[in-house]
């Protein structure tokens, strides 16, 4: 069974702070960030 993955408004401004967080931290960084995030999201749904 699936279910449908809401992110809500304030979730997702938190994780485009993370993301611009870790693209400070190193380039490319925010990249393998989301992708853990969609992969996260993927498990779960």
């Amino acid at each position: 069974m699936r279910y449908t993955l809401e992110v809500r408004p304030l979730a997702a401004i938190d994780i485009i702070d993370a993301y611009n967080w870790y693209e400070l931290q190193k380039e490319g960084l925010g990249l393998d960030f989301l992708d853990a995030v969609e992969r996260f999201y993927d498990n779960i749904s």
